[in-house]
């Protein structure tokens, strides 16, 4: 999976986040809205998650797809994160990817390449997330 979108910060939009940077790592791709209510719930447990995996190769990386990039902003400031978030307004790659939910998203190997979708989100997501990533990781050597 290739990609680069723009970091979404306040009034910078030439910062670009590249999944390609992230090769060698296990990273968990999450696609949100700001009006998604599960996100409100599932964005504290990717903190988490990140927390605990993190010095073992594993990134979590957002795709935040709102037209307004103020009422993503306005979110996070409400809901703020640990791990970087870009910004794809125009939904380019949510469509390119056939992505149809909120949240959805793909667990990508060390070669970028995924090897699990996930839409949706709800507490008893959390172990079988957790377990899936852990797994991910042993594969990986880490």
């Amino acid at each position: 999976m290739h990609w680069e979108l723009p970091l979404l910060a306040e009034g910078d939009d030439t910062t670009q986040l590249r999944v390609e940077d992230y090769q060698g790592k296990i990273v968990y791709v999450d696609f949100w809205a700001s009006w998604c209510r599960p996100c409100i719930k599932s964005m504290p447990f990717l903190n988490a998650l990140r927390d605990e995996f993190k010095s073992r190769g594993f990134e979590v990386l957002a795709v935040n797809v709102d037209q307004n990039k103020a009422d993503a902003l306005s979110f996070l400031q409400k809901h703020p994160v640990n791990y970087p978030v870009a910004h794809d307004n125009s939904s380019q790659l949510l469509k390119h990817l056939n992505v149809v939910g909120l949240p959805s998203a793909f667990l990508l190997d060390a070669d970028g390449v995924p090897t699990l979708v996930h839409a949706g989100f709800k507490e008893s997501d959390k172990a079988y997330l957790r377990a899936m990533i852990d797994r991910a990781l042993a594969i990986n050597g880490n």
